[in-house]
């Protein structure tokens, strides 16, 4: 994963390699969580957070591997900008173990909770300079996907014997 830092003074781009907690996954079947530890050696110490959202840098995630049926090398790549930057936000536990089995609920899969101290005024603001910072079709995106989650899918709970 790398981080490319624009620098408008100069009309370059910087592109800096993060180094992740797990780079390589013998299988992807589900979702992956990719982490960096900011450090004192990681290119993203000395920024603050209004320096990440401010929309100088994005984020591309470049993902290499094989197809196990034709072999061939098979190549996807996401850019995340800074209306993608959750601050103080952690996922929500979606797997349940009850006596019956292990439950996965496929709905929340994506769904995030804020920790924040800070009043809901300025998550408000936040929110506002996120959106202003996302094209259009991000935000039709976010909004079907946040109107999708709360409708409650039958087919969206799985469970695992």
């Amino acid at each position: 994963m790398s981080v490319v830092v624009l620098n408008r003074s100069f009309r370059r781009r910087d592109t800096h390699e993060l180094r992740l907690i797990r780079n390589v996954w013998p299988i992807i079947n589900l979702c992956n969580v990719l982490t960096h530890i900011i450090d004192e050696s990681s290119p993203l110490y000395h920024l603050s957070t209004s320096d990440l959202l401010s929309g100088d840098l994005f984020f591309v995630v470049l993902f290499t591997g094989q197809d196990g049926i034709i072999s061939d090398t098979m190549v996807a790549r996401k850019a995340y900008h800074a209306c993608d930057i959750l601050v103080d936000h952690y996922f929500e536990d979606n797997i349940t173990l009850t006596a019956d089995g292990l439950y996965i609920d496929l709905d929340a899969i994506n769904a995030t909770y804020c920790v924040s101290e800070a009043g809901s005024q300025s998550d408000e603001v936040e929110n506002q300079e996120y959106r202003s910072s996302c094209s259009s079709i991000e935000l039709k995106a976010t909004e079907y996907m946040s109107e999708a989650s709360k409708a409650d899918s039958p087919h969206s709970r799985y469970a695992l014997m």
